[in-house]
């Protein structure tokens, strides 16, 4: 496994790294979270461990940065601020786990590998079309190397469309399943307009 390991004290940093590549896994470190965004942003890893109180930016804020791009890799917080109220924020940005400092080296090998294996259930969703691959965990379509920009309803609706490729779709099924339901009559037009959209594309 990948291991991103952002964390700003050089020393704490590189004995984290080293006990984990004692365990066979392969940490990458980063000492300010603007490094570890950029990282998340460029690469793939299986779990992102950050600390809580970095330099350039928060852990929190790299969180919060990373789930509304859709990325979705399992985050484990480590910090020194164990209240309540701080865990519950941590949560709320995004993070799938806590561990409060000082904390085991083995205790933190134990909650990555917890993490790691939930990750490996998430199925990977890639969809194949012609020259175009569309990845639905990334949210992402490409046409060969190149990216194709949808907005949300148009990557929505040629997920389902491709979830559904062999069969005839009708109308009124994209306006339940893509657009939550609604008037039919009020929302033909749109759709119609989103299958043009995405025809052009």
């Amino acid at each position: 496994m990948r291991i991103l390991v952002a964390e700003d004290h050089p020393r704490v940093n590189e004995n984290i790294c080293l006990f984990l590549k004692g365990k066979n896994l392969v940490p990458i470190p980063v000492f300010d979270g603007k490094a570890a965004l950029k990282k998340i942003l460029d690469e793939s890893f299986d779990v992102l461990v950050l600390d809580r109180m970095m330099p350039q930016l928060d852990g929190i804020s790299v969180c919060e940065a990373i789930r509304n791009q859709n990325i979705h890799t399992p985050v484990l917080f480590l910090t020194a601020l164990g209240q309540l109220e701080n865990k519950i924020e941590g949560f709320n940005a995004g993070a799938d786990d806590y561990l409060v400092k000082p904390f085991a080296l083995e205790e933190l090998y134990s909650r990555v590998q917890a993490l790691g294996r939930r990750k490996e259930k998430i199925v990977d969703h890639l969809f194949h079309w012609n020259a175009c691959t569309l990845d639905a965990n990334q949210r992402k379509l490409f046409r060969g190397e190149e990216e194709i920009s949808l907005a949300t309803k148009e990557f929505d609706l040629m997920l389902y469309l491709l979830q559904n490729r062999g069969r005839v779709v009708s109308k009124e099924e994209l306006l339940e399943k893509v657009w939550g339901g609604g008037d039919a009559l009020l929302f033909s037009d749109t759709v119609e307009v989103h299958v043009a959209y995405l025809r052009k594309k």
